[in-house]
């Protein structure tokens, strides 16, 4: 049973990536940290995303020491007052992978629920756009970095957890 699903799941997400015309990409959160209360200061997510485009077809990937962290989905007024108690999400078991479709598009919010945790810097802020566009670069030209979004207003919330995709890629997340 588990194998179909898999299968369709691959299947979905393939043809999804195909009608959008653009390739998934999977970011690890924090690159070799992961996912944990950063030594090098509270501002080490910010920077971290800072250079990097995300999509509606992306992956990010938390990696984090079991029972140590975790991984909520959260609002801007639980991410900006470290509150996981409300979370659109939790993830307790690692990795906490997360998958971007059209319904959550927009500004995203991630918090570790430990305490402590998110106030010391685990926390982590994201603008998910609907389209990338690969950059082109001919041999004797620089290849360009892609445009960084600029963030929305102070009273957007992430989109509503709708849509199949993310349905039956939240149920394979927390049940497989």
């Amino acid at each position: 049973m588990a194998s179909n699903i898999n299968g369709l799941v691959f299947v979905l997400l393939a043809v999804a990536n195909l009608l959008h015309g653009s390739v998934a990409k999977t970011f690890t959160v924090g690159d070799g940290l992961g996912w944990t209360i950063p030594s090098v200061g509270s501002q080490f997510y910010v920077n971290w995303a800072t250079n990097k485009t995300f999509t509606s077809r992306d992956t990010l990937v938390f990696n984090y020491q079991l029972n140590a962290h975790a991984v909520a989905w959260v609002t801007k007024s639980d991410f900006d007052s470290c509150n996981g108690t409300n979370a659109l999400a939790v993830m307790t078991k690692p990795p906490a992978k997360v998958f971007f479709n059209l319904s959550t598009v927009g500004q995203q919010y991630f918090i570790c629920t430990f305490p402590g945790h998110c106030s010391a810097g685990q926390k982590l802020s994201i603008f998910v756009d609907e389209v990338y566009v690969l950059p082109t670069s001919s041999p004797t030209a620089p290849v360009p970095s892609p445009v960084q979004e600029p963030a929305p207003t102070a009273t957007t919330s992430p989109a509503p957890a709708t849509g199949m995709y993310f349905t039956l890629l939240l149920i394979l997340i927390f049940f497989f």
